[in-house]
């Protein structure tokens, strides 16, 4: 038992450390801020260990997480978004998958970095008041780019806020409708990622280890949405945005 177990004791403690802060932001995250926030899980744990590993490790415990968030929000997502979205989202993946060793992560995060960014000054500047309706060629595009972006750099967030936001959903219903994409987004993606061979006995054991407090952040996620408001809910989704569109941005130039 304690062979299996001995990755833990090879983890320092600033690295335990690193790792429950991200699991727990990632957590309340998944729980009813949609993929925004969730994305800065990798780059935290990417402070104390490989980027790839880090990917590794957060995969399994956030399909823990999207299984308590589907029981948390159970049905009150927008099936119409989910049905545009998801078909080009897994397509997105797919290609994601057969150009992982021909792209330019740090160009990709660039790009989407400064569409995060641009996406929340027009809503800053220049909001709509009237709500957008889902479409079908917005939908491919956005879809197929969040799941594209989700495989190649975990960053699948932007695009489905920015598709998304724009319908003025009820704060839950955003928060559902976001659960169960992302929810079948990391599905997908562990094909390719056992494929690849990114799960290993060390980083499995590292994710297991983390339930408990994934399972406890999530469920953190699901109160704070219910408790506010959605003249506070947007503007909290936006400045989660620019704050990942600024890290992008300055991940992507190596600043």
């Amino acid at each position: 038992m304690t062979s299996f177990i001995n990755p833990l004791f090879n983890l320092s403690a600033t690295q335990l450390l690193v790792i429950a802060i991200a699991i727990t932001i990632v957590g309340i995250a998944k729980g009813g801020f949609g993929g925004t926030f969730a994305m800065l899980g990798v780059p935290i744990i990417s402070l104390v260990m490989p980027s790839l590993q880090a990917a590794a490790i957060l995969l399994p415990i956030l399909i823990i997480m999207d299984i308590i968030s589907l029981r948390l929000w159970w049905k009150q997502w927008d099936t119409k978004i989910l049905r545009l979205m998801i078909p080009p989202a897994v397509l997105g993946i797919g290609f994601g998958w057969l150009l992982a060793d021909r792209l330019n992560e740090d160009t990709l995060r660039l790009l989407l970095g400064f569409l995060a960014i641009i996406f929340v000054m027009k809503e800053s500047f220049w909001n709509k008041s009237m709500p957008m309706k889902p479409s079908h060629g917005a939908a491919s595009f956005w879809g197929m780019l969040s799941g594209f972006t989700s495989f190649i750099a975990h960053a699948g967030g932007p695009a489905f806020q920015i598709h998304v936001q724009p319908m003025k959903l009820a704060p839950s219903t955003y928060a559902a409708t976001a659960v169960f994409f992302f929810a079948a987004m990391n599905f997908v993606k562990l094909i390719p990622y056992f494929a690849l061979g990114q799960f290993d006995h060390t980083n499995l054991v590292i994710s297991f280890s983390a339930f408990p407090l994934a399972m406890l952040a999530t469920w953190a996620g699901k109160v704070i949405v219910k408790k506010v408001d959605a003249e506070i809910f947007y503007p909290l989704l936006n400045i989660a945005l620019l704050i990942v569109g600024i890290y992008l941005v300055k991940d992507g130039i190596n600043f």
